[in-house]
């Protein structure tokens, strides 16, 4: 099965603290609705309305839609 971690940066680049790849809990196999989280949190760790940088660490995954909310 394929894998997904996301990691959340600031806008100069610097992951956010509690958001990086090491503290993501990784997508694994087939999934809808699947709610992103860093050690089983799912918020971003900055303020509402700050610029972010989604990264993504894939391995054998395809991404084929993403939501927002």
């Amino acid at each position: 099965a394929g894998q997904v971690l996301v990691e959340v940066a600031d806008y100069h680049g610097e992951p956010v603290a509690g958001r990086s790849f090491e503290d993501a809990d990784p997508i694994v196999g087939d999934q809808f609705g699947t709610t992103i989280t860093w050690n089983g949190e799912s918020d971003l760790a900055v303020e509402k309305g700050t610029p972010v940088i989604l990264r993504f660490r894939m391995k054998m995954a395809e991404i084929f839609y993403i939501d927002f909310q």
